[in-house]
């Protein structure tokens, strides 16, 4: 079912309007962590260990393994300031594949960064999203209900102080 262009969906309406009515429901993919553990504090140029796992609760595919999309959409988090919520980092996990992601499986992932010895010590707020790699932005919608989505469409998924 391809609603993208008009004319097949002027007729996909006209002729099937209940498929559609059941694709909109359950077609598409529509993606939300189901775990995530991440740390408490970190040291300024130290590792870190962030643990999560996705669900995928429809019955679409995402195409990122397309050939024009070339595998750009992966996990990140960000280190946000507190204060402005200006991101001062950003991790993107490369293991990550939102393609593979289909219903009835969880799919986990353990990352680990390190943090740039240039951050400051302070508390800031860990922002998670499925960035576009092309412009490090959040690039797909997250099916999430229960947490906080910041000005810059990063979600809230917690708060971690960096020391020296």
């Amino acid at each position: 079912l391809d609603l993208r262009e008009p004319l097949e969906t002027k007729r996909w309406i006209d002729q099937a309007r209940g498929l559609v009515k059941d694709f909109m429901i359950n077609g598409g993919y529509r993606f939300y962590p189901c775990k995530l553990s991440i740390p408490k504090q970190i040291k300024s140029g130290g590792s870190f260990d962030i643990q999560h796992e996705w669900r995928n609760t429809v019955v679409g595919m995402c195409p990122n393994n397309n050939k024009r999309w070339h595998y750009k959409y992966k996990v990140a988090f960000a280190l946000i300031d507190k204060s402005s919520l200006e991101i001062k980092e950003i991790f993107i996990d490369q293991k990550s594949d939102p393609s593979q992601w289909i219903k009835g499986s969880d799919y986990k992932y353990s990352f680990t960064g390190k943090l740039p010895a240039k951050i400051i010590a302070g508390n800031y707020i860990i922002g998670l999203a499925i960035i576009d790699t092309t412009n490090n932005k959040p690039g797909i919608q997250l099916a999430i209900d229960d947490l906080r989505k910041l000005k810059n469409q990063w979600f809230e998924i917690g708060t971690v102080r960096v020391v020296k």
